[in-house]
């Protein structure tokens, strides 16, 4: 019987609530009793909880323009929701990050770079839930670098970017100074890491470095470590940690095994895969899935089959994206036990004397029986020749040339195994002198024939006799048995054997033997040879070059062949315009669609023997057009002393110069012209503008072949009193370093009124964000995103505000891309030997540094490495039959410096042999 008892909480402890009644208790406790088990039971969920802080935001002495970061987190029920606020305020800046943790509950208030005295204030962390609200404040002083006091913290070695494999052990360094000595601390992607919480992963060492063991693709980030004493607290430049996934493709860990069953039997075969990314394992039959789509499972699949009837191989297949491998196990259903019988019985054969017999004889059994050949009830071990096949349970007993006196003959083929034995015989008959009328005779035979590969090769046998004689083939001395070729191999009506799509097994020596009532002939053997051609690619059809008007479309045909069949695929460039999964062979047609631009096309063939390639040109045909502009400049009303740039774009066939005039000559001093677009392009800037001297209209003038086109701007300059809603650049772009491929944002916003537009320069040329394929935004605020950035987005940035009012430039600032450059610096120094007069030695040096520098060897002046095999990283000297001590310098050379470094080899005295 099952008993139910209801829980109820006495104190937070659950109990089984059970009513049991005994005598003498008063009616009085039973009804108490029930009135407490009657009231409202507490929620199992736990009380709600006001909130309260476990992580208060310290009270922190920065830098000015360095960076301050402020961690605050609280705990409650529900789980609170926590805010910045200064002043009152909640915090909503622009320059101000705040990063939430712990959904919610935690956030880091960062500011970077700190402005004084705008950011020195007291800012307030709120938590709150619906049960309540608390607050707590952290007061942030900033100190400009020449007023720090004696022992502020100062990073004396910050991280580094480092790249580690994934599992592998990464030591991130932070070394700092300062009086008292300073405590480090660490942050990844601006949240406070704490070690405590890995297991025992993540370890900090005592001199301050981090140290990441078992590294996983969720180390990988940005990380900082601060120093903090009660003088301050400094952070370090963050540095970027790679964690490298090592991509391994897939191979087996445990193979499945063959099994015998009998019949109706079970057996789970096991199939274990492993590589990286870790690879899906399934089984097939055939060509049947075993294991559906949707639940393959990954590393390991055992497949379970019950009441198996039938022998079958099943596949096991582990595939990833970086390829497939599969393997197969046998699962054999043990036939029920049956002794030998035949299902190839030898005949009777009548042959001429010098000529060829055959006997083929074959049995089936279980277990699969063994074939011998008997004559005169001796097994035949000698002067002829016996071929076995299908694993011993058939054979072939070949006599050639045949006696009368030796071979004439009963033969017997006896079939064994554990079940039984059988036997059958087979007499042959030799005619020596005249042969009975009608015997075969084989009119053609097969003749030595040299095929290609999956061509078709016929092997001609024509005979006569009478009765008409029926023929069968032999290849290697065994029975050729066509229908089981699938229709591959056909025996013809001629008698002749006419095998398709020619295989490398196909090849052999064939021969055919002639049978009728009155004997059997065979023909001379004559061998099959299977050519595998194999010829390196080369083009059949060459792509042609093409002219094009702009906008049109061409195909280019480009056909290869070979043996192998190449591979053939087309390139623009270094860019392969064919996806490698898709790559076809032999020929491969690129369609081009709305050409705007002349380029070089190569279409690359390639096999295992080589490969080529040629070049098809497209030309875009040029209309020739007079000049006009696709970017007029417009008037502009500047500030005296501010910043005026004029654009000005013209198109054309050919392409246009630009030129600017003012008072109809061209400017050619004072001011400042900067080209673009191959000088179909011009800016004109002027800085700083002057109202005497730059008030005026300016032109823009275009020319080519084709004619001359031109257009005016009217500049104009405020000195005094600037109109209401002049714009205003209230935050201008400040100096930025980015780590090379990630997002840079360069702030800049203004106000005016109307409210004015924001555009962008870079080294005083405009940018244009729609040329970057979505990789430069303009946001809705002004600033201007950078994502992926490259080292070519390094520059001078600067901001335009413009209305109907006028437009004002804001103060340049320098974005700088730092891609991880390192000086040469030597891994491994060369050390100096002593060795016996005569004696060799190797002197080791290697260099490391981002470019890889060079490294050579110098004895004095003179170079012991050649110039044009210079290695790069390391470098071996080898010294053979050294007689003089000497001095070897190591020099290790990159773009960004040249390092060296000495190596004595000396040479000891020998008595009077030896040479100072």
């Amino acid at each position: 019987m099952n008993k139910v008892m209801t829980p109820w909480t006495v104190g937070g402890l659950s109990a089984p609530a059970k009513l049991t009644s005994r005598p003498g208790r008063s009616p009085l406790l039973l009804l108490l009793l029930l009135t407490v088990l009657l009231l409202p039971l507490p929620s199992l969920s736990g009380a709600s909880d006001p909130p309260r802080f476990i992580q208060i935001p310290k009270d922190q002495i920065v830098v000015s323009g360095g960076t301050a970061s402020l961690v605050c987190q609280a705990t409650g029920e529900p789980r609170p929701q926590v805010e910045w606020r200064k002043k009152g305020k909640t915090i909503n800046s622009r320059r101000i990050d705040v990063i939430g943790f712990d959904e919610g509950a935690g956030s880091v208030l960062r500011i970077e770079p700190v402005r004084a005295p705008g950011d020195e204030a007291t800012y307030e962390c709120v938590a709150r839930n619906t049960e309540g609200e608390a607050s707590v404040t952290s007061k942030l002083t900033i100190l400009s670098e020449d007023k720090l006091p004696h022992g502020f913290p100062n990073i004396d070695i910050g991280p580094q970017l480092k790249v580690v494999e994934r599992s592998r052990t990464a030591t991130m360094l932070c070394a700092a100074s300062g009086e008292p000595e300073p405590v480090i601390t660490w942050f990844k992607d601006f949240l406070p890491v704490d070690p405590s919480a890995s297991g025992g992963r993540i370890k900090m060492l005592k001199s301050g470095p981090l140290q990441i063991e078992n590294s996983e693709e969720t180390d990988q980030g940005k990380w900082e470590c601060a120093a903090t004493n009660s003088k301050g607290v400094r952070f370090s430049v963050p540095a970027n940690l790679y964690v490298r996934v090592r991509r391994v493709p897939p191979r087996f860990h445990t193979f499945p095994t063959n099994h015998q069953v009998m019949p109706g039997g079970s057996v789970n075969l096991t199939c274990e895969a492993v590589g990286s990314p870790m690879p899906f394992v399934k089984w097939m039959l055939g060509s049947e899935d075993l294991t559906p789509e949707d639940s393959t499972p990954f590393g390991q699949n055992v497949l379970e089959l019950t009441n198996v009837q039938q022998s079958a191989n099943y596949t096991c297949v582990a595939m990833s994206s970086l390829g497939t491998i599969e393997v197969t196990a046998e699962v054999i259903v043990i036939s029920i036990l049956e002794p030998p019988r035949f299902i190839q019985i030898p005949k009777d054969q009548i042959v001429v004397s010098g000529g060829t017999t055959s006997f083929v004889c074959q049995a089936t059994g279980e277990p699969r029986p063994q074939v011998e050949w008997r004559k005169n009830g001796k097994t035949i071990v000698s002067q002829l020749m016996v071929i076995g096949f299908d694993e011993g349970a058939g054979s072939v007993l070949r006599i050639e040339p045949v006696r009368a006196t030796r071979d004439e003959a009963t033969y017997e083929c006896v079939a064994r195994n554990t079940q039984g034995e059988a036997s059958v015989t087979s007499k042959l008959t030799i005619l020596c002198d005249k042969l009975p009328q009608g015997f075969p005779t084989i009119d053609m035979g097969p003749q030595v024939k040299v095929v290609e590969q999956s061509r078709t090769a016929t092997i001609l046998c024509t005979a006569s006799g009478e009765p008409e004689p029926v023929i069968t083939w032999f290849k290697d001395f065994l029975p050729v048995d066509p229908s089981a070729s699938g229709g591959r191999i056909k025996l013809l009506r001629s008698g002749s054997l006419q095998i398709e799509n020619s295989e490398e097994t196909d090849q052999g020596q064939y021969e055919c033997a002639a049978s009728n009532s009155q004997g059997v002939r065979f023909s001379a053997p004559a061998n099959l040879y299977v050519r595998v051609r194999r010829v390196p690619p080369r083009f059949h059809t060459f792509p042609t070059n093409h002219q094009i008007m702009p906008g049109g479309s061409v195909n280019l045909t480009c056909e290869a062949v070979g043996s192998p069949m190449p591979f053939v695929k087309w390139m623009l460039g270094s860019e392969d315009l064919t996806p490698e999964d898709s790559t076809p062979f032999g020929q491969n047609v690129l369609e081009l669609t709305n050409v705007q631009q002349s380029a070089n096309y190569t279409c690359v063939a390639m096999s295992s023997l080589g490969t080529i390639e040629v070049m098809a040109e497209v030309i875009v045909i040029s209309i020739l057009e007079p000049p006009r502009f696709i970017q007029i400049p417009k008037d502009q009303i500047v500030v005296s002393g501010g910043t005026a740039s004029l654009v000005c774009q013209a198109t054309g066939e050919p392409r246009p110069q630009v030129e600017w005039r003012k008072n109809g000559k061209t400017i050619v001093s004072q001011l400042m012209v900067i080209e673009f677009d191959e000088g179909a392009g011009s800016v004109l800037r002027i800085e700083p503008v002057r109202a005497t001297r730059d008030e005026d209209t300016y032109e823009c003038v275009a020319r080519n072949t084709e004619g001359e086109a031109s257009v005016t701007s009217k500049l104009t300059i405020l000195s005094d009193k600037l109109p209401q809603g002049f714009p205003t650049i209230d935050m201008g772009p400040q100096l930025k370093v980015v780590e090379q491929s990630h997002t840079a944002t360069i702030l800049c916003t203004a106000s005016g009124e109307p409210e004015p537009v924001i555009t962008w320069f870079k080294d005083f040329l405009p940018v244009d964000p729609s040329a970057s394929g979505g990789r430069i935004k303009l946001l809705k605020s002004g600033s201007l995103q950078i994502e992926n950035s490259e080292e070519t987005d390094q520059g001078e940035y600067e901001c335009a505000a413009s209305n109907s009012e006028g437009v004002r430039f804001s103060a340049k600032a320098n974005l700088y891309v730092r891609v991880g450059r390192v000086p040469p610096h030597f891994s491994i120094l060369p050390t100096n030997h002593e060795i016996m007069p005569g004696g060799s030695v190797n002197l080791i040096c290697v260099a490391v540094g981002s470019p890889m520098p060079s490294v050579k060897w110098m004895l004095g002046s003179e170079d012991l490495t050649p110039e044009d095999s210079m290695p790069i990283g390391r470098n071996v000297l080898e010294l053979t039959n050294v007689q003089r001590s000497a001095k070897y310098t190591c020099v290790a050379t990159s773009s960004l410096g040249t390092i060296s470094a000495e190596a004595e080899v000396k040479v000891k005295c020998v008595e009077v042999t030896c040479t100072k």
